[in-house]
Formats: structure tokens, sequence, C-alpha cells
């Protein structure tokens, strides 16, 4: 999903981030943790909403859920950004330890 999501961002780059996918076991497993985090993130949003529907009067639940959707997108969004930089970060220090004299 994050695979094609990106390709979907940034056609111009789709020839070599397919590229990538297919060659790097690196980039496939972080697109499997995204997409993971993505989903369980969403799931527990859809668990938290079925019961406000429930319990919580109309106008309450609109109010809520309007909050409880920035809250998990804006956190996943978060989440995201954090975790390419941390990647970025590892892979320039692979990057670097590699060129560096033994």
């Amino acid at each position: 999903l994050t695979h094609a999501s990106l390709q979907s961002f940034d056609p111009t780059r789709k020839a070599e981030l397919r590229q990538g996918y297919e060659s790097d076991p690196a980039v496939r497993r972080a697109h499997r943790v995204s997409s993971t985090v993505w989903g369980l993130g969403l799931l527990f949003e859809s668990l938290v909403r079925v019961p406000m529907v429930f319990l919580l009067p109309i106008s309450v639940t609109v109010a809520l859920s309007e909050v409880l959707t920035i809250l998990t997108i804006g956190g996943l969004i978060g989440w995201n950004v954090w975790y390419i930089r941390r990647l970025k970060a590892e892979a320039v220090g692979r990057t670097e330890s590699e060129t560096l004299p033994t």
C-alpha cells in the first residue's frame, strides 16, 4: 500500500521506486513496517469510533469523530516522518562506516 501511494505521489520516479522495491529487502521491509503501523493505527481508530457511535449523543460523536480523525492521521503522519528520518540516518551511518578506513 505504501509503495503504491508513493508511486502515485511521485510518478516521475515510478521506475526507480519499483526497481528499489524489487531489489532491496530493506526497502520492502520499510514499506511492510509502514503499512502495518498505518493499518494498526486505523484499526485502533475504528475500534474507538464504534463505541462512540453507540454510547454518545450524535452531536458529541460528530465532534469527537473529527478530533479522532485529526489525531489519528496526524499521529500516523508524524510517526511516518520520524520513521523515514530514522531510516535515512541509519543509511547514512552505514554508508559512512563503509567508507571509513579500518
